[in-house]
């Protein structure tokens, strides 16, 4: 009995001292496996890229843009580095949006919307162990798309309005106001005008007018410019003006015309004087293809009848049925009719009837 304990003793102290062994190789194998792992290097992370373009402060004057920014290179050659392009209204990026330029170093983005500021940023992703470093630098940009400036009118003179020789001597031009949606953009104006009356002879004119919407200028001074001093029919004068605002530029909504009275040596009445008798005076412009005017006498009160005939002898239009006073008038006629010759009568029902033709050219 006391052998057969001493022979369980036996085993047992020998199977403990196994289990100790095993377990003690066990250990130091797991430490030997643990001192391994520690004396290898862990990745790193991707450098930083450094951004290239669109500047910081940039102002974009377009709604697409090309991104680009530096290449970072990783220590394993076999790697490349991809790249995440990151934008947003707010500096914060809480809500960014993103491209993924893959291994390029730039990245055309299209839909930016206008008038807006953005801030953005390249994010470096090293695709092996997906470790990423986000950029030196965070810039921000503007886009601010150019816009023509806004459309407006000519004031004055206004659109037909006939001047009389002293008040051709300085013609106060003026015009509304154009306004440019771009902010900080200068608004000026170009003005040019033709004088028309002398046959085959035409006079031009053009001026920068800086930003105001006015000036005085003398029709007078340029035609005596050109040798002329006097003239036998109605002068017409058209105008128009031009919004200019960087490489931007807008006309007017429409160019105006306007006439000067005749200035020769012919004795004409003059304001007060009385007219000698019924006489169409001056029609003009003839040939024309918007409008007509004809100038005529009334030497004592009358009722005046002006109409347009066809060649066939029908009539077309009543420009006017009226009551005019000793003087002279005028009458405008705008054709509703497809070109041809007419033939336009002014008659006082008393038996006076002048006759002129007309020309019009669609």
């Amino acid at each position: 009995m006391a052998v057969n304990s001493r022979i369980w003793l036996a085993v047992v102290f020998i199977s403990a001292l196994w289990i100790s062994i095993c377990f003690g190789q066990l250990n130091f194998t797991r430490h030997n496996i643990t001192w391994r792992d520690n004396d290898l290097d862990p990745p790193s992370p991707p450098d930083a890229c450094d951004l290239v373009m669109p500047e910081n402060d940039a102002v974009l004057l377009d709604t697409t843009a090309l991104f680009r920014w530096t290449r970072v290179f990783s220590p394993n050659e076999e790697i490349t580095i991809n790249y995440q392009l990151q934008w947003d209204d707010d500096d914060e990026f809480e809500d960014y949006s993103f491209e993924n330029a893959g291994e390029d170093t730039s990245f055309l983005l299209t839909g930016l919307a206008d008038d807006s500021e953005y801030w953005w940023r390249v994010l470096s992703i090293d695709p092996e162990s997906e470790l990423s470093t986000l950029s030196n630098q965070t810039w921000r940009f503007l886009v601010a798309k150019p816009e023509p400036p806004g459309g407006f009118e000519l004031r004055e003179p206004s659109d037909g309005d006939t001047l009389t020789v002293d008040e051709a001597y300085e013609v106060h031009f003026s015009w509304e106001r154009s306004i440019d949606p771009d902010p900080g953009d200068t608004v000026v104006y170009d003005m040019a005008l033709r004088v028309t009356g002398f046959d085959d002879r035409s006079f031009d004119q053009s001026r920068s007018v800086d930003t105001d919407t006015s000036f005085d200028y003398s029709i007078i001074t340029l035609l005596r410019r050109h040798g002329i001093e006097m003239w036998d029919g109605y002068l017409t004068t058209s105008w128009r003006v031009e919004a200019v605002s960087g490489a931007d530029r807008i006309a007017c909504e429409d160019p105006f015309v306007f006439y000067i009275e005749p200035h020769s040596s012919v004795r004409r009445e003059g304001p007060g004087e009385p007219v000698r008798g019924y006489e169409i005076v001056e029609v003009f412009p003839n040939p024309f293809n918007e409008e007509v005017r004809v100038v005529f006498n009334v030497p004592v009160a009358s009722v005046i009848r002006a109409e347009v005939y066809d060649v066939h002898g029908r009539r077309i239009s009543l420009i006017g049925k009226k009551r005019f006073d000793p003087g002279h008038h005028l009458f405008t006629w705008r054709p509703n009719s497809t070109s041809g010759i007419y033939f336009l009568t002014i008659s006082n029902g008393s038996g006076w009837r002048g006759v002129v033709k007309l020309m019009y050219l669609e």
